[in-house]
């Protein structure tokens, strides 16, 4: 897979581009910075099949080089990777229709997730701020309470705190469901695999989405890496 990584700052750069190569079927990647960027022909023959975007500052030069990337490489999917949530930099990515948006201080395991989300035509957007406690740096705070902690279930579900306050705990079941959704199963080969309806399927993701303020199966994914669920 042909994967074109823009980032500015060489370091993270370096470790992305690090982390790409080291997975099974990246076989393709390209890591430019701005200056590189500006410095690719306008007749290059790199078609991206995922388009990964550093955004450190939402500044001009970053959205600037926004603009050249999507426009020379014609990426099938894009995942931005944001330092702050800058409205001129969302709208940027909603009229690129990009699949992902997560924050640059993901973990590597939350990041190839993403990735493989999107490549399995998911989409993996952050939830909306009122939704995430923070810190004093803005970074979400999220710490998840296991069963042996007080506030553990007697059915072995797992409670999750946010800041301190009790978040709603998935059941077993529904951890095993979400672990699957995780892998981009569909909601039929789930039900094979538990052996059970597609109804009942649907019936726990619907609750699962509900229980972790999710919209769909990426956004639920994600917030699970987040929360230490899987």
């Amino acid at each position: 897979m042909t994967i074109v990584l823009i980032e500015d700052y060489a370091i993270v750069r370096v470790a992305l581009k690090h982390l790409l190569d080291g997975v099974p079927g990246f076989d393709d990647v390209h890591a430019l910075s701005f200056e590189q960027l500006a410095a690719v022909k306008s007749d290059t023959d790199i078609h991206a099949e995922l388009l990964l975007f550093g955004a450190g500052d939402a500044d001009h030069a970053t959205l600037q080089s926004f603009a050249l990337a999507t426009s020379l490489f014609s990426p099938d999917r894009a995942i931005m990777l944001y330092a702050s949530p800058d409205p001129a930099l969302l709208a940027a990515c909603v009229r690129a229709e990009f699949r992902g948006f997560i924050p640059r201080s993901s973990t590597p395991e939350a990041i190839l997730l993403a990735i493989n989300l999107v490549m399995l035509e998911g989409e993996c957007f952050p939830r909306p701020p009122a939704q995430t406690a923070s810190d004093n740096d803005g970074r979400p705070v999220l710490a998840l309470v296991n069963g042996s902690n007080p506030q553990g279930r007697r059915d072995g579900s797992r409670s999750m705190e946010v800041d301190g306050i009790s978040s709603r705990a998935l059941t077993p079941r529904q951890l095993a469901i979400l672990k699957l959704l995780a892998q981009g199963n569909t909601m039929r080969e789930i039900g094979v695999e538990m052996g059970i309806s597609v109804a009942t399927v649907k019936s726990h993701a619907r609750t699962l989405y509900w229980k972790l303020n999710a919209r769909n199966q990426a956004e639920a994914t994600f917030i699970a890496i987040h929360q230490g669920l899987l």
